[in-house]
């Protein structure tokens, strides 16, 4: 299969499992806290192992790393990749999720031999998925994106910070 059609294949997955086991939760499920202090949902976990058996249905060579997953568990898959493996973020932005703010994804990339090399974020909410193939190029859904050499300097750009996971007196500063 080439990469272009695995690309959209994997796309048709995650959207099918976004729209069934994430978007009934938005903003009406209970959450929980987990050890490093970032929140939980059933959703999450939903996610998680719907695209686990879905992926393993169609690439059974393949193991799926998760983020709901133990940690000794992803210790494990890492060290015993072998050949391929997904890495999913099933609920990027659960926070916002479970608040009701309408800006989370799902992530899911593909390590070949420790290298990735398929990528995949898609928001549900707009219907949008960033998707890229290395050495094949980039796309938003089915529109073929382009890269401009005049990228734009650092002080024109926009970064967010996450102060839930940084040390406290890392935070205040």
């Amino acid at each position: 299969m080439t990469p272009s059609k695995m690309l959209v294949e994997v796309r048709k997955i995650l959207t099918l499992a976004a729209h069934e086991e994430l978007l009934p939760y938005f903003a009406e499920v209970a959450k929980s806290i987990k050890s490093d202090g970032s929140i939980v949902t059933v959703a999450d976990t939903a996610m998680q192992l719907r695209l686990q058996r879905d992926l393993a249905q169609r690439w059974p060579q393949y193991a799926l790393l998760g983020e709901e997953m133990a940690d000794a568990e992803q210790v494990s898959l890492l060290a015993r990749m072998g050949s391929g493996l997904w890495c999913l973020d099933p609920l990027d932005g659960t926070s916002n999720f479970a608040n009701g703010i309408p800006f989370f994804t799902v992530s899911l990339g593909l390590l070949i031999d420790g290298q990735l090399t398929m990528g995949w974020i898609y928001d549900p909410l707009r219907r949008e998925c960033f998707m890229a193939a290395k050495g094949e190029g980039a796309w938003l859904n089915d529109t073929r994106l382009s890269y401009h050499q005049d990228a734009q300097p650092l002080r024109g750009c926009i970064g967010v910070v996450d102060f839930k996971r940084l040390r406290s007196y890392l935070a205040a500063r």
